[in-house]
Order: structure tokens, then sequence, then C-alpha cells
């Protein structure tokens, strides 16, 4: 097969179309990777509000993954609201519990409990970890609900990730130890590349950046949807679920650097940030949307996709 010109606007949107439509329909959704400790939910012990789990992760994807939300159990009744902090450290986490200093804040989120029994999701800030062994804590406010080791039950891996779990304490990084104590929860999360970041500054202009960018990345389309019903990367397209905004990009045509709709190769976005005025977004302020970028080959066949931004305009 031929490449497609960026200018065969239409032959391009009615394969674009099929594409994504097979994603919707046969695949049945496309969304980030996760795994889930092996307790699946079924506590018997908690811990109090503002308390922490310790565990062990190890990366095994040789370009690390990006960790984008978390699904936790909560003591907090349902309808309440729910923070939680993500901490890691080098190595591992035995030995470390109760030495702050030692730990690096590497993402917090806020959801509403669905109470007992359940996975809470909490969309966090989404951050990198690299190959390689950590100690991690999630420090909950709304009190963790865990259940105790039994040596079973402490270890689940998957292609992309193992955990060992874990100990916990009622008071984040002090006090003393129950071990071992289980994590019931999942992490979400998707292949470090493609890496989608989007900030505004006092004055609302708006700075989206795209790191990491896949060898085989030829022509990328941005899609945005205002239904974030679902939990972050949980949707049926990609991970999104679509609204009426994100078919709009079927109507963009290809131009150099535009932000819906461009080649790799073009001498602005994506391979340099994009630069927005905040007067774009004023009447935007507070509105919450999910934001996906899709990249094709070449051949216009699928390559690869970013993470999912879930951002809120100021």
């Amino acid at each position: 097969m031929q490449p497609v010109s960026p200018t065969e606007s239409a032959p391009l949107r009615a394969s674009l179309a099929l594409l994504l439509g097979a994603f919707l329909i046969v695949a049945g959704g496309v969304s980030a990777q996760s795994i889930t400790t092996p307790p699946n939910f079924v506590n018997n012990n908690g811990g109090s509000p503002g308390g922490a789990v310790y565990f062990d992760v190890t990366v095994l994807s040789g370009g690390g993954l990006i960790l984008e939300s978390f699904d936790t159990n909560c003591s907090a009744v349902a309808g309440a609201s729910v923070t939680i902090d993500v901490y890691t450290c080098p190595t591992t986490s035995i030995g470390n519990e109760l030495i702050l200093a030692n730990w690096t804040l590497q993402g917090s989120g806020t959801g509403l409990s669905l109470g007992l029994g359940v996975g809470t999701p909490i969309d966090t800030t989404d951050f990198v970890m690299q190959a390689g062994s950590y100690g991690m804590a999630i420090v909950n406010f709304g009190g963790h609900s865990y259940t105790n080791g039994t040596g079973a039950n402490q270890t689940v891996a998957n292609g992309e990730m193992s955990l060992s779990l874990g100990t916990a304490s009622n008071v984040a990084f002090v006090g003393g130890l129950f071990s071992p104590r289980v994590w019931n929860g999942t992490i979400h999360y998707a292949p470090n590349a493609n890496i989608l970041d989007i900030t505004q500054d006092a004055s609302l202009n708006l700075t989206a950046t795209l790191s990491m960018l896949g060898a085989n990345s030829h022509e990328g389309f941005t899609f945005l949807s205002g239904n974030t019903s679902l939990p972050v990367g949980q949707g049926p397209l990609l991970g999104l679920t679509p609204d009426a905004l994100t078919w709009t990009t079927f109507t963009a045509p290809y131009a150099p650097s535009d932000p819906f709709h461009f080649l790799v190769t073009d001498p602005g976005w994506p391979t340099a940030p994009l630069v927005l005025p905040g007067a774009i977004f004023a009447g935007l302020t507070g509105q919450t949307m999910d934001i996906l970028v899709l990249f094709m080959d070449n051949t216009f066949a699928y390559d690869s996709s970013s993470n999912i931004v879930r951002y809120t305009f100021q």
C-alpha cells in the first residue's frame, strides 16, 4: 500500500472512521494495561485515614511505563471524597517505610469512595517509572481497606510489571508497621511512549508537549471528549469515551503542525511544543476534557497512541 497523501482528506477520513470503528466494535475497545493485587478487593483488615501501604514494584518493560491511575479499596463510606498520594523510593520499600526522606511524591489524585470491597478509581498525576525495582507507598486519606498477607497472596506479575506486597502503617512513614499486609488495588498504566503533557500558565496560555514519539509514527490526530464519566483510560475508543466533540476530528484537514491533524515530520508540533494563547480558552474555564493523540504509520495503519490527559481548563 502506498502512503496516504495528506491532501486526500475524504478517503483519509473514511479510512480513519473504519479503523476506529474496528477498535470500538471488533476489539471491544483498547485501554491502558493494568495489574490487580491477588486479594481482588476482598479485605479483612484496614488502616486509619492518612495511613500508608508499602510494597515493591518491578517494572519489567524495557522502555518503562506511565502510571496513570489507581483503584483502591477504601474504608471511607460510599460517596465520600478520597485523596491518595503515591510515593516511590529506590530499589525497595523494605527498611524504608519509616524514613520519609527516602521517598519522592510522584502523583496525587482525588475520587469518590465506592465503599468497602470494591476498587475506588482515583485518577492521579501521570508519572513515569523506568525499568527497574522500586518501593511504592500509597497514602490514603480516606483510609485503606487491605488484606492480611498469607504468602500465597503477596505477589503478582504480568509481562510489564510485578508487585511484592507488603506492609502498612496507620500514620504514613511514622509509627509501628503491620506486616504482612496486602494492598487491595489496581494500577493502570501505559507504555512509556508518546507522552502527552498539557499545562496552562497564569495568563491561561496553554502549552502541550509530546515526547518519546514512536519510531514508526508518521501521521497524527488529536481527539477530545467532554465525556469523563469513566476512569481515565477505561473508555471504549483507545481508552477514550467519545462524544460529538471527538468526531469533529474527522473534519480536520491536514495542515502543517495543526494540532488536530499533522505529520510527525512537520516543522512544529508534535516534535516542538504547541503554545496557544489564553484568549482561546477563556470560555472553557472549569470544563474538563479527555485528550488523546492517535498515530498512524506511513501506510495509514495504526501505530500507537498517547496517554490520555484528563484536563480541567483554568
